[in-house]
């Protein structure tokens, strides 16, 4: 996870963290807080082994797994990352996120089949 502040030169980004997921999701949109990232990694993943039999045409070889999806939470004051699984749903767009008093954040997402991918 990069961040770029107006100070930042366009090819030295600051970098928040690094981690691996354990999906090869395809990403199409995350959450910003005041305070920290929030990443879905949807168990909607390409079949790179399909690729050459359909053209090369991306949407042609998605798969959905019967699986949890797994969500990262990194904290952008210093890159601590947390990680957990949560029940699968898929959306390609996060529409707007915010911290609570309590420590707890909201994340409004636009949730769809992932057929309609």
């Amino acid at each position: 996870l990069y961040r770029w502040t107006p100070e930042h030169v366009y090819r030295e980004p600051e970098e928040i963290a690094t981690f691996k997921p354990e999906l090869n999701s395809v990403i199409h949109s995350f959450s910003a807080t005041e305070t920290h990232a929030i990443f879905f990694f949807y168990p909607f993943v390409p079949n790179i082994a399909e690729m050459w039999a359909h053209n090369f045409h991306a949407f042609e070889v998605m798969e959905w797994h019967d699986q949890d999806m797994e969500v990262a939470v990194i904290r952008l004051a210093d890159g601590h990352v947390d990680r957990f699984s949560a029940p699968p749903t898929f959306s390609a767009h996060h529409a707007n996120a915010y911290n609570l008093p309590d420590g707890k954040f909201v994340v409004d997402l636009c949730p769809t089949l992932y057929e309609n991918f």
